[in-house]
Formats: C-alpha cells, structure tokens, sequence
C-alpha cells in the first residue's frame, strides 16, 4: 500500500510532534490507500483540542478554523478537517449527533466510535505505521464490510444506510451479523433528518443500490409503520428504477408534508397527504396544512360513507342536529385509516366516535 502525503502536510506532522503528540489520518483515506485506489478528503486525529489547535496555529503560521466545537472539529489550512479523539453516547432512538461527547488522549477509545472495521484505521504521519485494531486491511482484502460491534447501528440509525452505500459503491459483501444487526435496527432511521437520508439514497440510488435496501427489509419494515418516510421509500418501491429527478420529487414531496405535519399528531392521514404533496407539485406547504383540518379536508369531504343519517339515528341517541358532525368524524376516521368504510366496521366504530 502506498499513502501519498504533501510535504505541506508532513510538515504538519512534525509541529504536532514538536508540541507532545502525534498526527494521525483516519476513515476514507486510509481505507482507500489499503485498497490501492486513489485517495481523496484526508480527515485527521490526533490528541489536540481545537483550543489547543487554535494557539497552535498561532505560533506556527497555519490557519485554524473551528468548525464543531462540541464534536472537537476544526479545518487546518482551509483543507484539512481535524478531529480530536473523543468518545460518544447516544440518546435512545439511533439519532445521528451524539448527545454527550468527551474528548480523550486515547486512539483506542477514538476508534470503539466508528461504524466499520474498513473505515477504523489510522495511518501515523509520524511514524509512517498503519494502525488497524478491528483486522479492517483484512476485510477490504476480502471485500467485506463488518460492523467494529454490535452497537454501531443502536447509536446512529444513518449508519444502515452508510453500510449500503459502502456495499453498492465499493462492490463488497456485507457481513452476515452486521446485515442482522442492522435488520433488528431498521426502526432508527425513523430517528434521522430527511435531508440526511435523501442525501445517502441519491447515491445509493445512482449506484444501483435500491434492490439491496430492500433485501435488507427496509420496505417490509416500513410498510408497518406510519411515519412520513415509510411512503417515501414505498413510492421509490413502486417505482422500481427511478431515476435522480424522481427521487428529488419524491423527497420533496416527504419534506413538504413533514414540514405542514410537525405540529400533527404522528401518522394522521400521512398516506393521502403524501400522494397530494406528490401529484400537486406546491411551492408553499399552506395547502398541505389544511388536509389536517378534517372541516377544509378535500379528501374527507369527499369520502362516501358505506352509513346514512338514518343509520346513525337507528342505532345511536345521537341528536339530529349532531348528525352533520358525527358524519364528518367519521369520514376523517377513514381518511386517517382507523376504520375500514364499511357498514359493519362504520357502526363498530360509531359509539367510539359519538
């Protein structure tokens, strides 16, 4: 294997090891250079916080500029992002950004925070030794791709997609435990922006990745749920091989709705209002709005009901002038999915409604 390092960034290397620690690079670079492909975006580690990076900078006449605090991010020269050894905990869910996070000295401790064995690997700019704690050199010669523990998908949902992506772009077979793990893990990528899943699909999409995803479940596991996501990935379903323009008109169509539902309750009339976001192409999400407003809901003032007014009389004390408004809930409780728009179904859920 063969690392290609600038002189400016061996440079580097020698001030972070004149001050007390070594340099180091990790993830994609690494993995590329053990694969003996061209390497591209070196991301870098090492001990140094960005308040020490920032004084260091200073005194040696480099550039630093905080990009994350929190996370210990910051870009060097305008080129290099840097990262300083830290540990995470997730909130339940699988959310993507941890919710505590704590800077250690120990690479070892860096490393247990990564997703797979293939990306958790440094290269030690000083030493010019490779550091490979999880056999990942073995799985790239292998082509596999395997979770570093089983913990990885629990701790941030937008991994299982990571992992396809990896799969369909590097051409490698996804290791039997971690494809399990991340099938039991499916549910947390309900807990992810769908900004950030659009942008994982796009690639998985123009890569040929699809039919994986639904090897993996996913379809199956959405198609029980309510979530707005759930038809989005449904659609993409239908759609069999849908091109980059498609997939950009469905997620649009996703945000739109997301973005009129927040103040919704979870799952109420997703599916119609998606379809509606998906035909009526809006620029505003106003009329999305109002199909959470069952009096100025198009689709529920046109839903004929398998019940009359003289059903409702018939088996209810219900006085006629309420008539109006226990039909009206009830065509909202079809358009929502809670009953089926039968007459058998309509009269079981009648005294629930009145």
């Amino acid at each position: 294997m063969k690392f290609k390092v600038s002189g400016s960034l061996k440079k580097l290397a020698k001030v972070f090891l004149k001050n007390g620690t070594q340099l180091f690079i990790v993830g994609g670079f690494v993995r590329d250079a053990v694969r003996g492909v061209k390497q591209h975006d070196i991301d870098l580690a090492s001990q140094f916080t960005p308040e020490q990076l920032l004084e260091l900078g200073n005194k040696n006449n480099f550039r630093v500029k905080l990009i994350n605090t929190k996370l210990g991010t910051v870009l060097i020269n305008g080129k290099y992002e840097h990262t300083t050894f830290r540990t995470e905990n997730y909130a339940m869910g699988g959310a993507h950004t941890p919710s505590q996070v704590v800077m250690t000295k120990s690479l070892e401790k860096d490393s247990w925070r990564r997703d797979f064995t293939i990306n958790a690997m440094y290269y030690n700019l000083n030493t010019k030794q490779l550091i490979d704690l999880y056999c990942g050199q073995v799985d790239v010669a292998n082509k596999v791709i395997r979770q570093i523990h089983d913990q990885v998908f629990k701790s941030d949902g937008l991994r299982i997609l990571r992992m396809v992506r990896f799969a369909c772009t590097l051409g490698y077979a996804i290791e039997k435990e971690t494809l399990q793990s991340a099938k039991e893990k499916l549910h947390h990528l309900n807990d992810i922006s769908v900004e950030r899943i659009y942008n994982e699909l796009e690639i998985i999409m123009q890569c040929g990745g699809l039919p994986l995803l639904w090897e993996l479940g996913l379809y199956k596991d959405v198609e029980n749920t309510r979530d707005i996501l759930s038809f989005g990935l449904i659609e993409l379903k239908r759609l069999k091989a849908p091109n980059i323009r498609q997939i950009q008109k469905v997620f649009n169509a996703v945000e739109r709705v997301k973005k009129a539902h927040q103040d919704q309750q979870k799952g109420v009339g997703l599916k119609n209002c998606f379809e509606f976001a998906l035909i009526n192409d809006f620029e505003y999400i106003d009329k999305i709005k109002l199909l959470f407003e069952p009096s100025r809901n198009v689709f529920v003032k046109n839903i004929v009901l398998k019940i009359t007014p003289t059903d409702i009389l018939k088996h209810t004390k219900t006085p006629a002038e309420n008539i109006a408004k226990v039909l009206l809930d009830l065509k909202y409780q079809v358009f929502i999915g809670s009953v089926i728009n039968k007459k058998r179904d309509l009269l079981l859920k009648l005294n629930q409604v009145i």
